[in-house]
């Protein structure tokens, strides 16, 4: 401790008093007290609050220390105290530090470490002339959007990631990781930081330590995995992510979990399973004819299955929720699959899932991607479809109807809009089938909206003669 505030107040001092050895082993040594000690208890037991107690403080006061020598670096940045490659050394130990304590979710975290580790790689940006930590790890910078900017010149830009990486796959590897609870941390900051090319680049280092991950038996860590894996899919250029096999080695990662039953786990599965076989789907090099089963075929006939014979109202809801996303993915594809869709449809429109009809709601979105995207076929699954959505008015509509008011307009709204797309898609079929529809013995609110679809065909109609 004053050993620190001695080199402190040294590079403070005017003239500074600099000896690299010394404030090269005095951030070492910050460093060593503040990262979280190996997890000695087994790998199969979870850790707790309970097990980082009187960490976070210790945390705060380390990091303030090191807060305040990198500001003391900072401005003696230009004036030929230090080189590059003592800079490169200190910055090494300061990003994984700062990605150890950047969430402050962890039981480890406070809300004072999470400031103290953003300030701290501020002010290695300042150092650096760099405006964003990615520009550190990488040579060029790369937004959400994918548009690309040189970062600093290469005689002072680090380039990190690759030694971060190696420094943290110590920790970061199958066997060890679960030792060290820190890491996931380190890694999930690491890949927040990358987009597109940068994280193309680097995927044969970022990409593993995801799988090993998901593949955990505990559920926060398969929750864990799937969302880094998420980050990758939706980020790396699709070239890169396909390049020596490795779509396909996270499709065969990813399909044993389409078996699990685990709401968490599920919600976040299906949007990135989705993401993998469209990318497998998409592979220039498959192109030549037709297969008797794609990659999102295996993904739909899970969901469908699932869907088919669910029971728990939060299951249904998440699988409610995936529909619309499958069918979209699958486009006129879906056609394989219509008689389940339409009937697993016709059953979740006849259930009360929830106060909020979001199941409901869903489906009837599915229902207009399903119509949109495979128009050659609706009209053979027209009557059916009429059948659910009238049903589905008519339960809604009653008096005594449990609904809410707010989502009964929102699930009227979406009915209207598949009815206006059946139409649309079979205008000849809707037209035969809709013949007596609002003179059907119903209470007022039900025979009222029909009449209203009713009144749509024929405004239809008469602007085609107007037309012609």
């Amino acid at each position: 401790m004053e050993e620190t505030l001695s080199v402190i107040e040294g590079l403070s001092s005017s003239p500074p008093k600099f000896d690299g050895n010394t404030v090269s082993k005095t951030v070492s040594s910050i460093i060593c007290q503040t990262e979280i000690p190996k997890f000695e208890q087994s790998e199969d037991a979870p850790y707790s609050k309970e097990d980082f107690i009187g960490v976070p403080e210790k945390a705060e006061q380390n990091l303030q220390y090191l807060d305040k020598l990198l500001e003391c670096l900072e401005a003696l940045n230009g004036k030929g105290y230090y080189d590059l490659m003592f800079m490169k050394t200190i910055t090494l130990k300061c990003v994984l530090i700062c990605g150890e304590f950047s969430d402050e979710n962890q039981y480890w975290v406070s809300q004072k470490c999470a400031k103290l580790s953003k300030h701290i790689m501020e002010t290695l940006c300042q150092i650096y002339g760099c405006k964003l930590p990615c520009e550190i790890l990488t040579r060029t910078h790369t937004n959400q959007i994918g548009q690309k900017s040189e970062a600093v010149n290469d005689v002072n830009n680090p380039n990190l990631l690759v030694p971060v990486m190696q420094n943290l796959s110590c920790k970061l590897n199958k066997k060890e990781w679960k030792k060290y609870p820190s890491c996931k941390s380190i890694y999930w900051w690491i890949l927040q930081q990358l987009y597109h090319e940068q994280l193309g680049d680097h995927l044969a280092y970022l990409l593993p330590p995801a799988l090993f991950i998901t593949d955990d038996w505990e559920v926060c860590h398969k929750v864990f995995g799937l969302k880094c894996l998420q980050h990758i899919v939706n980020n790396a250029p699709g070239g890169d992510f396909r390049m020596f096999g490795r779509a396909e080695v996270v499709q065969d990662a990813l399909n044993p979990l389409l078996y699990s039953r685990e709401p968490d786990v599920l919600e976040i599965l299906y949007p990135v399973a989705l993401k993998v076989a469209t990318l497998l789907d998409e592979d220039p090099r498959d192109r030549n004819g037709l297969k008797a089963e794609t990659h999102l075929d295996v993904v739909a006939q899970a969901l469908l299955r699932d869907m088919a014979y669910e029971h728990k109202i939060l299951l249904r809801t998440i699988y409610a929720n995936a529909l619309p996303q499958v069918l979209l993915a699958q486009g006129v594809g879906a056609i394989r699959w219509s008689k389940d869709v339409i009937s697993i449809c016709a059953d979740y429109l006849a259930t009360i899932d929830d106060s909020k009809e979001s199941s409901r709601l869903n489906i009837l979105r599915a229902l207009q991607t399903y119509i949109q995207k495979c128009w050659p076929m609706i009209h053979l699954d027209a009557e059916k479809i009429l059948n659910s959505i009238v049903c589905l008015v008519y339960d809604v509509t009653l008096p005594d109807s449990s609904v809410e008011e707010k989502y009964q307009k929102a699930l009227l709204a979406e009915v209207e809009l598949v009815f206006k797309l059946l139409y649309a898609a079979a205008p000849s079929t809707v037209q035969r089938l809709c013949l007596g529809l609002d003179s059907l013995a119903t209470h007022a609110k039900c025979q009222q909206f029909l009449k209203k679809l009713i009144n749509y065909i024929s405004s239809q109609e008469e602007e085609m003669k107007n037309a012609k």
